[in-house]
């Protein structure tokens, strides 16, 4: 049970830093250094079931946060038509505002990167978590992902390199692949290839690395630009720093539906998450692509499952570098 617990909140971690972040091609990776039987199929089912399941919770913790802001603004109003602004409030309400300069740049490159048909993308996510259950018994462990893709002409090839560091014990996983139409042709480990269809459970971890959801950019609310910075590199890119406060990077987790979906199939109760030192970096090209964006970003989460009580705190960060964006990509079958 711990271990599947382990699996699970390691998932959730690891899927907040990534819809949070910037990854174009990138799936969670899930802390374990092995899973039963049973394990892997509750890990596979909270797989399939991510982007299905919304709780009531989170459409009345939306609600609320919009009646809150309505009746925030109404107030705002009342207060400017009664009494004149000082400067000084005028400088701190200026100050409050989201970088719409900053935001904008950013959104207009990432819509413009996620428009590209051809692109090779390197990536490299690594995470650090431990859970600790009753009695301070801890499960700890370190890993490192890392993602080699390239499509060009509706074809795909990548290579991926996994190391997982769990209870003093060392594992590393590789593969590479290639996809044309409905196929997928997977390394063997004698050098040759294996045809698969895509909708097969072997090669579903690839078929979700290749869709178009993990193909592009996750285009971050502006709320997370309203203190950026932006910097101009001298050579014609520039760079888009972004740290929002931790109540508001806390705040947008409430609205990832895959992290609500798996509460809910936990049967989780007095759920609790916080969302501590994030940052985000964008390198804008000349030619208005994001050739690099990287996230960090700390995360704790309290909770009851199954009737026992756990506590869980992730350290994680992703890179994502796009090469020569705008240049056609060809990619040879093997």
């Amino acid at each position: 049970m711990k271990k599947t617990l382990f699996a699970v909140l390691s998932f959730i971690l690891i899927t907040v830093l990534i819809f949070t972040s910037v990854s174009c091609s990138e799936t969670p990776a899930v802390s374990v250094t092995s899973l039963t039987e049973t394990e892997a199929d509750t890990e596979k089912t909270n797989e399939q079931t991510l982007a299905e399941l919304v709780t009531d919770e989170t459409a009345e913790q939306q609600t609320e946060s919009s009646t809150d802001e309505e009746t925030e603004e109404t107030e705002t109003e009342e207060a400017t038509e009664t009494e004149p602004e000082s400067e000084d409030t005028a400088e701190e309400t200026k100050a409050d505002e989201p970088d719409n300069g900053a935001y904008q740049l950013y959104k207009t490159a990432a819509e413009k990167t996620n428009g590209l048909t051809d692109m090779r993308q390197i990536t490299q996510t690594e995470q650090r978590i431990k859970v600790t259950f009753p009695g301070d018994q801890t499960i700890s462990s370190t890993s490192s992902e890392s993602l080699d893709i390239s499509v060009g002409g509706g074809r795909y090839k990548g290579k991926t390199y996994e190391r997982v560091e769990d209870d003093g014990q060392t594992q590393t996983k590789e593969q590479e692949f290639y996809a044309d139409g409905d196929k997928i042709y997977q390394k063997n480990g004698d050098g040759g290839y294996t045809a698969y269809n895509k909708t097969a459970s072997e090669v579903s971890a690839v078929n979700a690395l290749i869709s178009k959801e993990s193909m592009q950019i996750n285009v971050l609310p502006e709320s997370v630009f309203s203190n950026a910075e932006v910097k101009d590199n001298g050579d014609g890119t520039k760079t888009v720093k972004a740290a929002p406060s931790d109540a508001s990077n806390s705040d947008a987790l409430k609205n990832i539906n895959a992290l609500q979906s798996v509460f809910g199939m936990l049967g989780a109760e007095n759920v609790k998450y916080t969302a501590k030192d994030a940052e985000y970096t964008f390198t804008i090209s000349k030619d208005g692509y994001i050739v690099r964006a990287a996230a960090n970003m700390k995360v704790e989460i309290s909770m009851t499952a199954a009737g026992i009580s756990v506590k869980a705190v992730s350290e994680a960060s992703n890179v994502a570098e796009l090469i020569d964006p705008g240049q056609p990509v060809t990619v040879d079958m093997p």
